[in-house]
């Protein structure tokens, strides 16, 4: 069974220069969802894309909820975001990424109005692979979660790999930092790697 692989990154880290030499070790693409508030950040995206990574906006200021601001400042943040990620990387930002995952209808027709193709959300699973455009799900988050029961969530990736076309993958790398995790990711990488070459 042939698969599609979405591998996303959320929030700046200074880690994230540490993933992206990974995914580079294990030949996979991703996308990064960085914030573009400050210049630091702004000079990590830059870098990010140089490396061949998609970007995609995560907003300007990463507000905790979106659906709690005015409409103008809700726009700003996801319109604005776009322009300054596209004068930036010299890419057209296709990819929107929600705060916390959260949103609702006037948040989802703004992310449209300001010409996103594709959101994602935090949701974890697959949705039965039938997500509109503008709420695709995160898929397996690289982070032990509750509705993983007791496996391990890297079991849990592994056995959704085995188990679905349209695999989807998401993290935070000071996550995976603060659980000590990189072994673990490094071992899902080698298993995607392996997977993608049979």
């Amino acid at each position: 069974m042939e698969k599609t692989y979405l591998i996303t990154w959320d929030d700046f880290s200074p880690l994230n220069l540490k993933l992206a030499r990974l995914l580079r070790q294990y030949d996979l693409e991703a996308i990064f969802f960085i914030e573009c508030d400050k210049d630091y950040k702004i000079e990590q995206i830059k870098m990010l894309a140089d490396l061949g990574f998609e970007i995609g906006s995560h907003t300007i200021h990463h507000p905790q909820d979106l659906k709690r601001l005015s409409k103008i400042d809700a726009w700003c943040e996801i319109a604005d975001s776009r322009r300054i990620l596209q004068e930036v990387t010299k890419q057209t930002i296709d990819w929107f990424c929600y705060p916390r995952g959260r949103y609702n209808e006037k948040i989802i027709d703004m992310v449209r109005q300001a010409g996103y193709k594709y959101a994602r959300t935090t949701k974890i699973y697959n949705d039965n692979n039938n997500d509109e455009n503008l709420t695709i799900s995160g898929g397996v988050h690289c982070f032990q979660r509750q509705e993983y029961g007791k496996v391990d969530w890297l079991d849990f990736a592994k056995n959704f790999i085995k188990e679905n076309k349209i695999v989807r993958i998401w993290g935070h790398a000071w996550e995976i930092e603060k659980n000590n995790d990189w072994d673990k990711l490094k071992e899902l990488f080698e298993f995607i790697r392996n997977f993608k070459l049979k």
